[in-house]
């Protein structure tokens, strides 16, 4: 207890030795934080996407552990083994012909152009009138298109559990 006590003393220390030196370098205004954030706004919306992505990923761990707790020990790694091959096979068929149809160039019911396997050109973190792709019905988003992906596959695969 007494370790804990003094390991927060120190780094309560440490912080603002820290934050003094800070200000005696540079002025943090507002002015300097939004740039900042202006330059790293595609890896901030990147990781906002992937760390909700994460989240929806790990509902089926929650699935899992309801189906399992609900059912005789025996059958439980059936239960695993069962979401385990459903979320498998939804998410390469998602890959293969599903984020084509949703989100391909076609018409306002689906997508023709980028159908399988997630072909075609894409500059993703473009957005607006810069983006040339075959997936405009997502250029209004400045991610990559890995982690739109991967976004809508969780969503996907988990709705199939």
């Amino acid at each position: 207890m007494k370790v804990l006590k003094i390991l927060t003393v120190f780094m309560i220390v440490m912080m603002c030795a820290g934050f003094s030196f800070a200000q005696d370098t540079e002025v943090v205004t507002v002015q300097t934080v939004s740039a900042s954030l202006a330059l790293n706004n595609v890896a901030l919306d990147t990781l906002w996407v992937l760390f909700a992505a994460f989240l929806v990923f790990f509902m089926n761990l929650g699935f899992a552990m309801v189906e399992a707790g609900l059912q005789q020990a025996k059958n439980s790694v059936n239960i695993s083994t069962k979401n385990f091959i459903v979320f498998a096979i939804s998410s390469i068929a998602f890959w293969f012909i599903g984020w084509g149809l949703m989100f391909g160039d076609g018409n306002g019911i689906m997508g023709y152009k980028g159908m399988f396997m997630m072909s075609g050109p894409d500059n993703s973190p473009a957005i607006g009138n810069s983006y040339h792709g075959v997936y405009s019905a997502l250029n209004w988003t400045g991610v990559p298109l890995y982690a739109k992906f991967f976004f809508e596959l969780v969503f996907c695969a988990s709705y199939q559990l």
